[in-house]
């Protein structure tokens, strides 16, 4: 378990995200982070996410090789018609961009996109 010590929310985010990097780094293995990213209010439009909606992300951006989003415009609003997305915002070794996604809430579990 990484903790932190820092005075505010950024300092505490930075040296997470600094250490995460480093052991990464040390261990030669991949690791995920996960993060909150800034809440929408009920009844806002429905829209992706972009990298500024991260909490903390000017270094999360900074030290991640990769950022990617699932979006679930139902969670927003359950009659949307949008397909679920994995927006890949930031990729150091690849592409960017968007793709549709099935998701099953029983299970938690994401599949390749099959028009319903």
């Amino acid at each position: 378990m990484i903790i932190s010590k820092g005075e505010n929310l950024d300092a505490r985010i930075t040296e997470i995200s600094t250490t995460i990097q480093l052991l990464a780094k040390e261990l030669n293995i991949l690791i995920f982070a996960l993060s909150q990213f800034s809440r929408f209010e009920k009844g806002s439009p429905i829209r992706e996410l972009v990298l500024s909606d991260l909490r903390g992300s000017g270094t999360l951006e900074f030290d991640a090789d990769k950022v990617i989003f699932i979006h679930r415009p139902k969670v927003i609003d359950p009659a949307s018609e949008e397909a679920n997305l994995l927006i890949v915002a930031k990729n150091r070794d690849g592409a960017t961009g968007r793709i549709k996604i099935n998701f099953f809430d029983k299970c938690v579990r994401f599949e390749n996109y099959i028009n319903n």
